[in-house]
């Protein structure tokens, strides 16, 4: 173990692309990882393992008809959830337009789990730079005259967040929703119900339903996603839509995540 955490000390990170990252399949060893792509940006060992995993099996599951072999990863990915000691390692790539996006390898004692590609995170897991500075990233895609918050970063419920194909996504609010049980809901923890609001500013249509919401309560644990008002809709290019979702979940303060953005209380 000393020798190998040596080694990876040793290695240089790589400017990858995506056809780097593309060339890492299930069961290739942890040696020809390295070889391929160099020294990680960080290896998680903690909890954030599980839940990236289990954020990125839901992603694909969604998006299945979409994808090709979208089948197989979802197998390796549910296959992933049940192995214990897993460890995340986490790259930076350009894609073909030249932006960040993040790989990430869930690796076993010797080799390779799962892999998935998503949006642009940093070491400490945030999917964009937090400290304020003008110029360090660019968000001119996602810009408006009033508001220059992007599709990756963190927002307070109210705020918007502009995604780069013209979609803006709005938490309107949290709330506990306790006093809206009903005898067909079962409930472990809090029925906590999220309120949003969706802004199709595309040029096609776009399907959303509850799934793509996740909700964490304040001690990081992903919430139960409910049936309960379930809400699915087709939205036409340039119309709007509000809904609602209904998770039981441990106690506030609650975190909502769609894609890269991010809404705390």
């Amino acid at each position: 173990m000393e020798i190998q955490k040596h080694l990876v000390r040793n290695l240089k990170q790589k400017k990858l692309k995506l056809e780097d990252v593309e060339k890492i399949k299930v069961g290739i060893s942890k040696d020809e990882l390295l070889e391929k792509l160099g020294k990680p940006l960080k290896i998680w060992d903690d909890d954030y393992v599980y839940e990236e995993l289990d954020s990125s099996v839901t992603r694909n599951e969604y998006f299945y008809k979409y994808i090709d072999k979208s089948e197989e990863k979802i197998k390796q990915g549910k296959q992933a959830k049940e192995m214990k000691s897993l460890k995340m390692y986490q790259y930076t790539y350009s894609n073909d337009s030249g932006d960040d996006e993040t790989f990430l390898a869930w690796m076993g004692t010797d080799d390779v789990k799962y892999t998935d590609m998503r949006a642009f995170m940093d070491k400490d897991g945030y999917s964009a730079d937090d400290n304020g500075d003008e110029g360090e990233s660019d968000s001119s895609d996602y810009n408006n005259a009033d508001d220059e918050t992007t599709e990756s970063g963190i927002f307070t419920i109210g705020e918007s967040a502009h995604y780069a194909n013209g979609q803006i996504m709005t938490i309107t609010s949290i709330k506990n929703a306790q006093n809206e049980k009903d005898d067909y809901t079962e409930i472990s923890q809090n029925l906590v119900k999220v309120e949003f609001t969706i802004d199709n500013q595309t040029s096609e249509t776009l399907d959303f339903d509850s799934t793509m919401i996740e909700l964490y309560d304040g001690e990081r644990n992903k919430a139960e996603v409910l049936s309960k008002d379930f809400y699915s809709e087709t939205i036409a290019a340039g119309m709007k839509s509000s809904g609602k979702a209904y998770f039981d979940a441990g106690k506030a303060p609650y975190t909502v995540i769609i894609g890269a953005a991010k809404w705390e209380e």
